[in-house]
């Protein structure tokens, strides 16, 4: 009996694929504490920790494509960031994003 569990799982790890990297970016702001959006949904405050798996397509190309965020911060213009890393280089990466004063705006 046990030894035909094992087989089974055996198949079932082999059927999965090709293992595909986990790439971090901390995305960091200047001022901090910025609000962390992608399209309608709040993630967080900066510094805010974004992961994602390269996908076999973008493990080819030697490139992984972060999802496009919205860095925003009351007093600040409001700041797109899309971010494409090359794979294989690297997995952890720091992304420093300097917020521009809204118009009309003095910050410290």
């Amino acid at each position: 009996m046990r030894k035909a569990w094992l087989g089974l799982f055996l198949t079932a790890v082999a059927a999965c694929g090709p293992f595909h990297e986990d790439y971090s970016v901390l995305v960091v702001t200047e001022p901090p504490a910025a609000e962390v959006w992608k399209g309608n949904f709040y993630l967080g405050r900066t510094p805010y920790a974004l992961t994602a798996t390269a996908t076999e397509e973008e493990d080819e190309a030697g490139q992984l494509h972060f999802p496009a965020l919205i860095l925003r911060r009351e007093g600040y213009r409001d700041r797109a960031l899309e971010l494409e890393l090359p794979t294989g280089e690297g997995h952890q990466w720091e992304c420093l994003v300097e917020l521009e004063p809204g118009e009309g705006e003095e910050n410290d």
